[in-house]
Order: structure tokens, then C-alpha cells, then sequence
């Protein structure tokens, strides 16, 4: 199109900034929509009126038909004629006309094929040339490997391969070069794909979810007198609905169902199904989404599936919209008027006018009576019931009756009630993300909110940028967007609503709000996308100088993330998970509970995080304690089911019951490869609500299960062993006296307080061991301790690993350890510094540590260690107890706390949280312990902890005390010996290095024998005596 000498208005738009590259994009992929549907239409034989005569059709398959536009592409290159695009578009113009094209046996079905806003290139011309270059690409595949061309099926092209073309059209980003002439689709980091976090779901996913979320809907729907009615009653909504691939899914479904009960066949035949998915779709089905392109190729996707030769498309537009689903008001919110939160100085405010605007709107709100409720109620009924019954209505039999429908739901639309709430929830959205500097448009604050809900006008400047931001932000409200599904009133602390949706499915973005330098400049300036930290900093600052214009695009791009993530966090609209580093996963989750009915049913693949990870664990927590939580299936992306990700990745399907119904157990699955691994014995299990906050009462988050088997033995010991600290309990909950920190020196913000060893050799400092010593003035000497890092130490080993000069790190030999030698760090930090960071506590009752980042695939997972008195990293936490140094590490060194460890561990980071809630006796339970020990066992573990923690270097001495150790611990808690066979048989890593060294798994075999030695003296009522010659003494 722009380079054809005709469409001088086309470049000249470009030019001239009326015609954005975005808008020459979304009006290509118009025409591929269309081309798409136009050839699976023709190829299903569904396009052409069934009454259409022999002429007519003859007319249209010899000189119309995609079917031979599609032959002519493959067989000839094309001239520079225009008659193709002319022809394609007489046959789209009477698909989208209500006479359509008798001549060419076309009736007018309306839908995609209606003229509008993305119809940018219909008047223009397009050289033969260049359309059939496009549909012999669209038409024609390769095949791997061997480079064969073969025709593409569209006869059963479905919403499958409708999403994965989606999705590959994400992964572009138009580019224009006027000079050349050349318009060109770039795949770069920048891309709407990355910058929005979609990934295609495939079906078997899908499926899967459906089977949790939406059956147990359809069941209770069948049972219902009318059965019919009822399912044809329910309402599906993805918040987030891309292609449309869940939505489709369902109605398969629901047309299936419903096809089942008119014919009385539980198999009914294709055409009777394809029937019931006109009504299904044309009733049951809702989505939202962002990209106003995905909206309409989901809408593309129903179609296709609603195709009935002769009836026109359904019409969709009051149930697939386009907004952003997370920045919304609700009828609470508004109530309670605009919070002072909303003033904050975002890039590019200032922050006087910022505080002065925050100022004004406190005295506002102080000032405000409080006001009356219900005052819309009869409206909103009203509206409610106009919206019902244009959806409710039978399927149109023209496309003249859709366009009635159409107008009469524009009547609804234009509604000036309706306009008036709607541009009140706009002006309380807006003005969290207000420009506010001096001279700007007046901000919206709480009096003028009110005065908008008494239907008074505002500034022409104010409401003109009301608009803008609503423009920008794509605002949306599900109150007045679904006004039939979701009415006035609900629990006072809810989002003010009743009712909403049967079933919420969907895979919503995985992404994190916030810029995103190097995907930004990866299309717009390569080389500040590629260059390092430092220097990308210097040459975005330099922008303003170099590039203006893209300068301007980044201040305002960073803005706008700036202004949704401040909504997010600010607006208490998502009171669980809009805190911290704000992601859009959890807060889709949070959603889809505010907006689905009280019996309803939620089901969404997200990463496995919004059940184990600290940044969600109150919404988690919240969905145990209400009962919410159906099942939970935990994968990794080892297949892959989805491509171009990190085989890592742990996501799951989670399904929720909604607040009217308790669930009184959740089932779940982990560390499935695929839906199958859902079949396999075992894979699955139930816990109830009750349990998992045994598990975990402090956060309430997911243990994270490999078998039934191990959720068993973990709630065994659990039952009698409690949390080592259980925040529940101000005052007994902390019974060794813990106090936590995180090392004891950030690794960056401290940096100015490390020295290295040249810098200290140079300064007159001498070196003791690995303690830098010098004189002062007064006699004595001031010192510098070693900064250890986590890499440094391991279980009962403070000599773990020691740096090189080169700044690499490697093992200490045992030879170095028989030494008595300490192992060099990279750093060293003044004694003052740690007596400071310590304080007195530290200094007097000694650390226990434990490396920070692990994995539960790890040999083993919680390291942990009794460390000296020195500098620590950040990569090493600490402990400090009132006293049980030695109790706490040697049950927390122990395979059963290891055990437990890897339960709780969902990524790579050994939280507080986490280590807060591991299973640790009470001291009095480590005192009165009943077993067949010469001494009390707390002796008896520190004997044993010295001799480890001192200068013991013979291998097989320490794997004999270390046994006895682990012996003890799973005596403590509880465990009986095919239990402790079982958790040695989860570290298969220390196995492989047993069987690599010793020909057997030596630790397994020493831990099995001092076990049952200690169960055999306690049975017959003697002492323990070590299974082997060497015995501790003390």
C-alpha cells in the first residue's frame, strides 16, 4: 500500500503524524482477519447462502472466490494491476452490507466485514503484485527440515491456530522507512508480547482447567428443572481473552450440553451442536482486553465457530470489550470518594502542586457528609434489564436485525445516567495519574468528583483531559460495562457489587509493571538497548540533547507505567496483592474473585507463585482461611507446553469456589510435566484448609508436594511438632527468643565500608589468620574481620570455601582444615562496623546462618551453620536466639528439617517467612525428650554440634556424629523407619554422590542404623551406643 504510487494520502499521513505506524498495523491485521476467515468460511463450505443459485454460485467460484485467488498466488508472481484487491473487496463489502451480494449468492453477515475505524486501506489501492505475495504466504507453509511447500488446511484451522498466529503477530513491531519506501514487521525485545507478558495457552491446558473450573458449573446447571434455561443462563468471562482460545473452549462445552439435552443424545450430531453454539455464544460468553486487535480476533474466533451458512454473525460488542481490566472503579471506591493516596508526584509532576492538590483534597474529604446510598438503584435495575434482554433475545435471522439490536444497545449506551457514571468512575481514575505542575489542566479531586455526580460540568480543560487519560488508560469499570451481571449492593467490605460471573477463566499476562529499558529502545534505538547499565543511563540522559522527539516517548512511556503501577498499589483496589513490586498475575487473580458470583467458579493459569511466594501470600492466605481454594496443579515447563520459555518455569491451574460456597479440602498436584501427570497414582492429594495453615500459619502459603506420601509424612510432623515461630502468638510464639537479619552488610549499599587486602597491605595492616591487625596509639590493636559470604559456608562447615586472589573461589582441602586454617574472603570490614551492625546481642550469644539462595533440587537445600564473629553478606542470613544455639542447629541441619525445607521452598529464595515457619520443638520439648540418651538432649546434640563446629576433619569420624545427628532429629519428630527410608530417598543428589564414592548410600545406611539402634535401646530400656566402633565423648 505505501509504496504504490496512488497512495501518496497514505505516506503523506505518516509524514504528517495523522497516520501512526500503529494504525497502518492494526488496519493490515484487519485484512488478514479477514482474509483468514474469508478462506475458512469457503473452505467449510458455510459461506454462500444455501438458496444461492447455480449461476451465483458458479459467478462467485470462477471469479470472486478466495479458493482461486489462493491458486492464482501459488502459480503466478502478479502485475501491477489492481483487480484482485478490487474484487476482494466487492465481496467483503457485501459481507458486510445487509443486501449482500445475491449475484454472487453472498448474504450480509455483518461482524468483521462491518465498515469502521480499522478499515483504513479501503479506498486505497494494492497492486496484484503485492496481495498475492500475502496470501501465498498466508496460504503456504514449509515444511521443516525439508523445505517442501504445503497448503494450509483451513478448512479446520481453529481457535487453536487462530491464538498461535496471535501470538506470532505479538512478537512484531511495525516499522517504516519513507525514504525506501519500505514497511517492515520487526521481531525485537519490544514487542507487544514481551511488553504485555502473553503467552498462547495450549489446549490440553485448557481442557484441564475446564474440567476444574467450569464442569462442576455445568453439572449443577444440569440439575437444575429446566436444564436448557440454565445453562443457556450462565455467563463465562476471560478478563484478559486474547485470541479468544478459552472462550471458545467453553462454549464448546456449554453447546455440547446443551445439544445433548434437545436431541436426547449425550453424542449429538456436529450440525445440532454447531446450533447450540450460536446461542452459547450470543449469550453465555464474555471477555476484556487491552489490545483493541485481540478483542477482535476473539470475536473472530466465535464467529468462526458460529458459522451458519445464510445467518449473519453474531452481535458482540456488549459482551467482547476493550479497556484495561485492572484499572477500574467500583461503586465502593467511589463511595468513599478520592483517597488522598491519589496525589503523589509521578515522572514529570511537581511535587509543591503535587502536595498542594494532596492538601486541598484531605480538606475536601474532611469536609464531605457522608452520602445517601442507593440513589441509583431503579436506574441501574432499568439498565440491567434493557441489557438482558437484547442479550437474551433469539438468535437474529438477518443482518438487518442485528443492526436493530445494535442500535438499540447504542440507545442503552447513550444513556445519559449511564454517561454521567461513567465519567465520574473516569474522573476518579484520572486523577491518580493527573499531570500535575503549574499552569496544567485543574486536577480532579473529591469536590469536583461530586460535583460531577450532581451532574454539573467541570473546566473545558479538565474534562478534556479526563478524556485523554481515559484514552491513555483504557479505563474500565465491570459495574457499568456488565450492568446485568453485576449490581448495586454486595458485603460492605467488597467492591460494592452483587452477582457477576458463573465462571472466570483465563491466562492473564505474566508481567511485572514496570519500564522495561532495553525491551523500549530494542526497536527505537538499538544502541541504548544494547548497551551496559552505566552507559545506557548516560545516552538515555543525553536524549533530550540527541533525540528529542524520543526522549519525549520515553518520559511519557515511563509515565504511563509510572501512573497504572501507582493505581495499582494506591487505589485500594486490590487491597491483597497490590503491594511491592507490583505484578499482573496476582492482581488478574484478585480480580476474577471480586467479579464472579457467589456460586461461581474461577479457574486461571498462573505461575506457581501466587501460592508460595512472599508478594502474594496474603491473598493466598485469605483464599485457605475462606474456604476458596478448589485445586491447585503446579507444572514445569520441562515439555514445553509453552514454547520459547525457560524450561524452569512453575506455573499452575488454579480454581476457586466462589464466596458463597466453602471448599472443605483443595486438591493438588506439583512438578507435572504435562495434563497426563495428573492421572498417575499418587500425583494428586487433598489438603484441608486447616492443614495447609498448619503448615504454614504464619502466611498461610502453599507447601509445595511431590506425592501424597510426602504431604502425609509433613503433616505428620507438623501435628506434633510446632513452627519455629508462630507470629500468631504475641507471646508464647517465639520460644527460643529469635531475632532475624539479613547478613549483617548489604552487599551494595555498604560497599564504601569493605577494604580488600591490597588496599589494607598498603595502609600498614598486618594479616592474623584472616583478621587484618594494627597497632594503636595506646597499646592494643584495632581490627578488620573477614566479610563471609554464603558460598563461604556450608552444614557444620565455616570453612567451607575460600577466595583466590584472582577474586575466584574454590573448596578448602582437608589438608588446610587439619591446619586449623581459615578461609580468605574478598572483603574485610572494621571491627567497629560489626560490633555496630550486631549490637549486644549478637556480640554475646553467637550466630546461626543459612544461605539465602537454594532450590529444592539442590543436594541440599537449607544450608545452615554456627558462623564466628565476623562480617557477613547479605546472601547470608542470620539468626540470633536468647539461647539453643546448638539445639537449633543441629535439628535445623538435620534431613528432616532439610525435608520439610523443600516443601516450603516454591523459587530460589530461603526466606524469613519460610525459615520463621519450618518445624522446631519448643525448648521444653527438647528438655523432656524421651530418648535413650547417657544425658538430657540438649547436652547430647551439643557435644555433638561442638565436636562438628570445632576441629574434627576426619570424612568418616564427621559422617558417623552427623548420622547420629540426623538419627535424632527423626526420632524427635516423629517419624517411624520406612518414613526415614522415604525422605532419604528425596535427596537424590547426595544419593549419586554416595553410590559415585562408596559403591552405596552410605548416609541413608549410617542414618537407618543409628536410628535403629536408638530405637532398639529406648524399646528395651537401655543407653544408646553408637552402631560403630567410634564413639562421642565428651
Amino acid at each position: 500500500f505505501l509504496a504504490h504510487p496512488a497512495n501518496g494520502r497514505l505516506r503523506d499521513g505518516l509524514a504528517d503524524g495523522s497516520l501512526r505506524e500503529a494504525d497502518i498495523n492494526h488496519g493490515l491485521l484487519r485484512i488478514i482477519y479477514r482474509l483468514l476467515f474469508t478462506f475458512v468460511a469457503e473452505d467449510r463450505g458455510l459461506l454462500l447462502a444455501p438458496d444461492a443459485s447455480v449461476q451465483a454460485r458458479a459467478r462467485y467460484r470462477d471469479y470472486f472466490s478466495t479458493a482461486r485467488l489462493r491458486r492464482t498466488a501459488r502459480r503466478r508472481r502478479g502485475t501491477r494491476h489492481t483487480d484482485q484487491w478490487r474484487a476482494l473487496n466487492i465481496v467483503w463489502d457485501g459481507l458486510g452490507s445487509p443486501d449482500g451480494r445475491p449475484e454472487l449468492g453472498l448474504v450480509g453477515i455483518g461482524g468483521l466485514f462491518e465498515s469502521g475505524a480499522l478499515d483504513l486501506f479501503r479506498d486505497y489501492d494494492l497492486a496484484n503484485e503485492a496481495l498475492l505475495k500475502a496470501v501465498r504466504q498466508l496460504s503456504l507453509v514449509s515444511e521443516p527440515g525439508s523445505g517442501v511447500k504445503r497448503i494450509v488446511d483451513y478448512r479446520n484451522l481453529g481457535a487453536e491456530e487462530l491464538g498461535s498466529i496471535y501470538e506470532a503477530l505479538l512478537e512484531f513491531v511495525p516499522s517504516w522507512n519513507p525514504e525506501k519506501r519500505i514497511y517492515e514487521l520487526l521481531s525485537a525485545a519490544g514487542n507487544d508480547r514481551k511488553s504485555t507478558g502473553s503467552y498462547y495457552t495450549p489446549t490440553s491446558l485448557i481442557d484441564c482447567l475446564l474440567d476444574t473450573a467450569l464442569d462442576p458449573v455445568l453439572d449443577r446447571a444440569e440439575r437444575e428443572a429446566d436444564p436448557e434455561t440454565a445453562l443457556l443462563a450462565l455467563s463465562v468471562c476471560d478478563p484478559a481473552c486474547g485470541s479468544g482460545h478459552f472462550l471458545v473452549a467453553a462454549a464448546r462445552r456449554i453447546a455440547k450440553r446443551v445439544a445433548a439435552i434437545r436431541t436426547g443424545d449425550p453424542e449429538p450430531p456436529p450440525e445440532r451442536v454447531r446450533e447450540a453454539l450460536g446461542d452459547v455464544v450470543g449469550r453465555c460468553l464474555y471477555g476484556v482486553d487491552l489490545n483493541p486487535l485481540a478483542a477482535e480476533l476473539a470475536k473472530v474466533s466465535l464467529w468462526l465457530e458460529t458459522l451458519d451458512p445464510g445467518r449473519p454473525l453474531a452481535l458482540l460488542d456488549a459482551q467482547i470489550k476493550v479497556g484495561n481490566s485492572l484499572i477500574g472503579a467500583t461503586p465502593a471506591l467511589l463511595a468513599e470518594g478520592i483517597p488522598n493516596e491519589a496525589f503523589v508526584a509521578l515522572e514529570g509532576d511537581d511535587k509543591k502542586t503535587t502536595a498542594a492538590l494532596r492538601k486541598q483534597n484531605a480538606r475536601e474529604l474532611a469536609g464531605q457528609d457522608e452520602l445517601p446510598g442507593d440513589t441509583g438503584t431503579i436506574w441501574e435495575a432499568r439498565l440491567a434489564e434493557q441489557v438482558k434482554e437484547i442479550l437474551g433475545s433469539e438468535r437474529a435471522a438477518s443482518l438487518a436485525e442485528v443492526h436493530a439490536r445494535a442500535q438499540r444497545l447504542q440507545t442503552v449506551e447513550a444513556d445519559p445516567t449511564l454517561q454521567r457514571q461513567r465519567l465520574v468512575a473516569d474522573a476518579w481514575c484520572a486523577a491518580f495519574v493527573w499531570p500535575k505542575h503549574p499552569g496544567g489542566p485543574k486536577a480532579v479531586t473529591d469536590h469536583s468528583l461530586r460535583a460531577l455526580e450532581r451532574g454539573e460540568t467541570l473546566p473545558a480543560e479538565t474534562m478534556t483531559t479526563i478524556g485523554d487519560l481515559v484514552s491513555e488508560y483504557r479505563f474500565f469499570h465491570w459495574h457499568l460495562e456488565f450492568p446485568h451481571l453485576l449490581h448495586p449492593g454486595g458485603d460492605h467490605d467488597g467492591p460494592g457489587w452483587s452477582g457477576g460471573f458463573d465462571v472466570v477463566l483465563g491466562n492473564p499476562p505474566w508481567e511485572h509493571v514496570e519500564l522495561k529499558e532495553q525491551e523500549f529502545f530494542a526497536v527505537r534505538d538499538p544502541e541504548i538497548a544494547v548497551a551496559s547499565g552505566a552507559r545506557r543511563k548516560r545516552l538515555i540522559d543525553d536524549l533530550p540533547r540527541t533525540n528529542p522527539t524520543l526522549a519525549g516517548a520515553f518520559a511519557a512511556e515511563k509515565r504511563h507505567i509510572d501512573g497504572s503501577r501507582h493505581f495499582l498499589s494506591a487505589s485500594a483496589r486490590y487491597p491483597l496483592c497490590g503491594r511491592g513490586r507490583i505484578k499482573t498475575d496476582p492482581l488478574f487473580a484478585e480480580l476474577g474473585r471480586h467479579v464472579i458470583e457467589a456460586g461461581g467458579r474461577f479457574g486461571m493459569v498462573l505461575p506457581t507463585g501466587i501460592a508460595t511466594d512472599a508478594t502474594t501470600q496474603f491473598f493466598f492466605k485469605d483464599l485457605v482461611q475462606k474456604g476458596s481454594l478448589a485445586s491447585l496443579y503446579d507444572f514445569e515447563n520441562r515439555k514445553p507446553l509453552f514454547d520459547g520459555v525457560d524450561s524452569r518455569l512453575k506455573f499452575c491451574l488454579l480454581t476457586l469456589a466462589g464466596g458463597g460456597r466453602r471448599e472443605p479440602k483443595a486438591e493438588f498436584a506439583f512438578f507435572a510435566h504435562d495434563p497426563s501427570d495428573l492421572l498417575k497414582r499418587d500425583a494428586r492429594f487433598e489438603l484441608t484448609p486447616e492443614e495447609i495453615q498448619l503448615l504454614n500459619p504464619n502466611t498461610g502459603t502453599c507447601p509445595v508436594f511431590r506425592t501424597r506420601r510426602d504431604a502425609e509424612i509433613t503433616l505428620g510432623i507438623y501435628r506434633r511438632v510446632p513452627v519455629l515461630i508462630n507470629e500468631n502468638d504475641p507471646v508464647n510464639g517465639n520460644p527460643w527468643g529469635i531475632r532475624f537479619m539479613q547478613g549483617l552488610f548489604n552487599m551494595t549499599t555498604d560497599s564504601h565500608l569493605f577494604h580488600t587486602r591490597e588496599e589494607l597491605e598498603a595502609d600498614g595492616w598486618t594479616l592474623n589468620g584472616n583478621v587484618f591487625e594494627r597497632p594503636v596509639s595506646g597499646g592494643g590493636n584495632e581490627l578488620m574481620l573477614p566479610l563471609y559470604e554464603a558460598k563461604m559456608l556450608h552444614l557444620y562447615d565455616t570453612r567451607w570455601a575460600t577466595y583466590e586472589a584472582d577474586g575466584s573461589t574454590r573448596l578448602m582441602t582437608a589438608d588446610e582444615k587439619a591446619k586449623r586454617l581459615n578461609p580468605m574472603p574478598r572483603y574485610w570490614v572494621g571491627e567497629q562496623d560489626v560490633d555496630w551492625k550486631v549490637g549486644d546481642r549478637g556480640r554475646h550469644r553467637g550466630f546461626i546462618g543459612w544461605r539465602r539462595i537454594c532450590r529444592a533440587t539442590d543436594a541440599r537445600t537449607l544450608i545452615l551453620a554456627q558462623g564466628p564473629r565476623v562480617g557477613y553478606g547479605d546472601s547470608w542470613f542470620l539468626a540470633v536466639p536468647d539461647h539453643g544455639l546448638s539445639e537449633i542447629q543441629a535439628l535445623g541441619s538435620s534431613h528432616a528439617a532439610d525435608y520439610v525445607s523443600r516443601q516450603k521452598l516454591g523459587g530460589t529464595n530461603m526466606n524469613f517467612f519460610t525459615f520463621m515457619q519450618l518445624p522446631m520443638p519448643r525448648p521444653e520439648q527438647v528438655a523432656s525428650a524421651e530418648l535413650p540418651f547417657d544425658r538430657p538432649l540438649p547436652g547430647w546434640l551439643g557435644v555433638r554440634v561442638d565436636r562438628l563446629n570445632g576441629w574434627i576433619v576426619d570424612e568418616l569420624e564427621r559422617a558417623h556424629v552427623r548420622a547420629e545427628l540426623d538419627a535424632a532429629a527423626f526420632h524427635l519428630y516423629g517419624l517411624t523407619r520406612d518414613e526415614v527410608s522415604h525422605v532419604m530417598d528425596t535427596f537424590p543428589i547426595v544419593k549419586r554422590k554416595d553410590e559415585a564414592a562408596f559403591g552405596t548410600y552410605r548416609t541413608k545406611e549410617l542414618i537407618l542404623a543409628a536410628y535403629d539402634a536408638m530405637a532398639e535401646a529406648k524399646a528395651s530400656g537401655q543407653v544408646y551406643r553408637a552402631p560403630w566402633a567410634q564413639e562421642v565423648t565428651t
